[in-house]
């Protein structure tokens, strides 16, 4: 699913010089950088082995929740510990929070369009639930919008890309998208799952409904659509961040801090792809 929200931290105290009050690696009147040692000791083969680690195949892509993930979280708490961190968590190094899973229901979703039913293996939809939409379709940028039926020309990543902020404003009920390769399940986009955070914007009041194979080509000429979504199920996912802290020498710029995070979660598995079905995500965010 890949909310790629949970981070690992470290907080560095800013590291000074007690004769000179200058902070490390600032930069002298001379133009010459002044590199740390601790510089040196970063190698290619050191991050090639982290990397190496969290994008195997073992962590199965570090979805949000997952077995995976809670690996690639005691591995990073593990390097942290052999940094001799300071631990920020709630326990040790990890920050607890309690959030919400939010699934499409696996059986129940029905869709018409101009009352003919779509095979339930030619579409599919993102995380949500208790919708019933019936009525004609509209075109994204027609007016108002809210509790309607819209289409989509394309799965483009131009005119998804547009249409998310303005879809998220106007909240229609539901909105097609042809996408006949169903190339956005495998570049990771509109899952069947969402996390709900505290500050999340509302999940789940409309569904994107992604046709694929021969229905997609229904979504240019369609009329009317009938559609019907079970409620969605709920259920309690709980997941860390990972924070450290590594404390200065001066005793007035250790005060303040500089703040190094990367989220280390990614997309998780792709059961409906072809192929390798893991989206090991070396370069987001290994």
């Amino acid at each position: 699913m890949g909310f790629q929200g949970l981070a690992a931290l470290l907080l560095c105290a800013i590291a000074a010089s007690a004769q000179t009050g200058t902070i490390h690696n600032a930069e002298p009147a001379t133009g010459t950088a002044v590199i740390p040692e601790q510089i040196e000791t970063i190698t290619a083969s050191k991050l090639r082995g982290h990397v190496s680690f969290l994008a195997s195949d073992l962590l199965e892509g570090r979805d949000s929740p997952s077995r995976g993930l809670d690996i690639a979280a005691e591995y990073i708490a593990s390097q942290f510990r052999a940094l001799n961190l300071e631990p920020l968590g709630d326990n040790g190094y990890f920050q607890t929070m309690n959030w919400t899973l939010l699934s499409a229901a696996p059986t129940g979703i029905t869709l018409e369009i101009d009352g003919t039913p779509v095979d339930p293996k030619n579409f599919r939809t993102t995380a949500g639930g208790n919708i019933d939409a019936d009525g004609e379709v509209v075109a994204l940028r027609s007016g108002d919008i809210a509790g309607k039926i819209v289409r989509l020309e394309s799965a483009e990543r131009s005119t998804i890309a547009d249409a998310i902020p303005f879809v998220r404003n106007a909240q229609p009920k539901i909105v097609l998208i042809p996408d006949e390769k169903d190339s956005l399940s495998a570049s990771g986009v509109f899952q069947s799952q969402a996390i709900i955070t505290p500050d999340s914007p509302v999940r789940g009041a409309y569904v994107y409904v992604i046709l694929t194979g021969p229905a997609a080509a229904l979504v240019a000429s369609a009329r009317t659509v009938r559609f019907h979504m079970p409620p969605a199920i709920e259920t309690t996912a709980r997941v860390w961040n990972v924070a450290g802290l590594l404390r200065g020498s001066d005793a007035e710029l250790s005060k303040t801090a500089i703040v190094a995070s990367a989220h280390y979660d990614h997309e998780g598995l792709r059961p409906e792809n072809t192929g390798d079905k893991i989206m090991n995500g070396a370069n987001d965010d290994a």
